[in-house]
């Protein structure tokens, strides 16, 4: 084998591989589409290097120009595979020119390879091609008036792909700078092989070397544009997951994963799931008489004080706050009572820890109420197909809401129901007592009232937990409309220094009475 068809055969295996390889590419990724367009392009490649390598250790004139033949007619496929690349890489829409240039090679190739020797490639004429620097011998055919015409066509060809790639380049398409370098250095090299093929001067044939510029360059602006798309892809999932971020502080994430969701993009009308949960109201005591007194920006400044402080302890609890409704709070709590009662408890001494910063302001304390109830609710979307939100709907949440209600009646700042105290796994964590029954709109059975006391100062506390006893007996016998007697039992455990907020309401409404 003579040294100058070596370069050949490597060529040919690096242009397998690498054709192979974005073919490969293509097949997982069928939307990058010049994958198999550079694919097709080299892959033509291979078999120019195999015809030119065996025609370089032809024995004979004539096996030389049947190679040198065959290499040539797949010229014109390589430079239309070539075309359909530089356009799909620039991101430009395939058009009517790019199918000229198609055509016309084609028509090119069908005529070098059924057209008379006489004007393609003839046996007759053909001479010894010597570089003699070089060490290279082999023929040299006479070449007729239809390859002298298609190597103009391919130098036009060349410059138009050539102008293409500089224009998308211009238009910001940086990633095209080595692409731009690759199809000059070809471009020089074709232009040369036409010179040497009509004898301007004697010099190997150099447009396989050429090629493989674009070969590496291309592979390199391929993995230039899949490093900026990977970067692309690593920033848009940078940005998806500051959307999901942002999106759980409208729609909290327990929300979604109840519903089996993955984000809140996979949320559709109508989904549901029905679980056992407790339900939580909060309310702020008097809101709309304080926010008389203050303007539209003092009041959101107010609220957002109040959650950051109260937000914060529901979800240490394994609570989600489902929604606000103005200065109200709906939270859920998936796991236990346990966690809901605690979390009130908590609330109640952040209260007390915010009140202490607002006297300093010199701004009046506030207070809140807290109602809970357990049960089985319905949580999913409402709405419709351009505005949608996530809601729970049951029983257990109207009750909920109506205990919170029942806490500024009873003067009780927590108030749980019946089902919730007897739920608690931890009944000793919590000091409790029973407030009585109440009728509640939408019930048409009594409603048990169980208060929790742990949210109170010490002192007052211990004044309730004093009287427990006595006290529930006095609730017992105002169930029995025995007011005198309750009345009697009320007074002789109701202390003027520490009072107990609910003894004074059940005094002044049996003076009342």
């Amino acid at each position: 084998m003579v040294w100058y068809a070596v370069p050949s055969i490597v060529f040919a295996g690096i242009c397998l591989y690498v054709g192979l390889y974005h073919l490969w590419i293509y097949l997982k990724r069928s939307n990058e589409i010049e994958n198999l367009s550079f694919a097709v392009t080299t892959l033509l490649m291979v078999l120019y290097y195999i015809f030119a390598s065996i025609m370089y250790n032809s024995k004979s004139v004539e096996d030389a120009i049947f190679w040198m033949h065959l290499s040539y007619v797949i010229i014109p496929l390589f430079a239309s595979g070539l075309t359909f690349f530089i356009y799909h890489l620039s991101e430009r829409k395939v058009g009517i020119a790019v199918y000229i240039i198609t055509s016309l090679n084609i028509i090119f190739g069908l005529a070098l390879w059924f057209g008379s020797p006489q004007y393609t490639l003839s046996v007759e004429g053909a001479v010894p091609f010597h570089v003699d620097w070089l060490g290279i011998i082999y023929y040299d055919p006479k070449m007729g008036f239809i390859m002298d015409m298609y190597f103009g066509f391919l130098f036009v060809s060349i410059c138009y792909l050539a102008y293409i790639l500089i224009s998308a380049f211009k238009e910001g398409k940086k990633y095209l700078l080595p692409a731009v370098f690759s199809i000059l250095i070809y471009f020089v090299t074709a232009v040369s092989d036409m010179l040497v093929s009509q004898k301007v001067y004697e010099l190997m044939y150099l447009m396989e070397f050429g090629f493989m510029a674009i070969i590496l360059n291309m592979a390199y602006t391929l993995l230039n544009k899949f490093v900026a798309l990977y970067a692309k892809v690593e920033q848009q999932t940078k940005h998806q997951v500051e959307l999901n971020t942002a999106f759980r502080r409208f729609v909290p994430h327990e929300f979604i994963s109840f519903l089996n969701k993955e984000s809140i993009i996979d949320l559709e009308l109508g989904d549901q799931v029905e679980k056992k949960m407790t339900v939580m109201f909060s309310d702020i005591r008097n809101f709309t008489t304080l926010s008389e007194s203050m303007s539209a920006e003092e009041n959101f400044n107010f609220l957002n004080s109040y959650l950051q402080r109260v937000g914060p302890v529901i979800r240490k609890n394994s609570g989600f706050i489902d929604k606000y409704i103005g200065d109200a709070i709906m939270a859920l709590f998936p796991e236990s009572v346990d966690n809901a009662v605690s979390a009130a408890v908590e609330m109640r001494k952040a209260l007390f820890e915010y009140n202490i910063h607002r006297t300093k302001g010199g701004y009046e304390p506030i207070d809140v109420g807290i109602g809970i109830h357990t049960g089985t609710l319905m949580l999913g979307t409402i709405g419709e197909s351009q505005r949608m939100e996530g809601t729970v709907i049951s029983d257990a949440v109207n009750l909920a809401a109506r205990l919170e209600k029942a806490t500024k009646a009873m003067r009780a700042p927590v108030i749980i129901s019946k089902e919730c105290a007897e739920a608690l796994q931890n009944k000793d964590a919590f000091d409790l007592r029973f407030l009585g029954k109440i009728k509640v709109k939408g019930k048409k059975s009594l409603i048990s009232l169980v208060e929790v006391m742990n949210g109170d100062s010490d002192e007052l506390l211990n004044e309730k937990m004093k009287n427990k006893d006595s006290f529930e007996e006095a609730i017992a016998l105002l169930s029995g409309s025995k007011m005198e007697e309750a009345g009697k039992l009320l007074n002789s455990i109701y202390n003027p220094k520490i009072p107990d907020p609910v003894v004074k309401m059940h005094l002044d409404k049996i003076a009342t009475l």
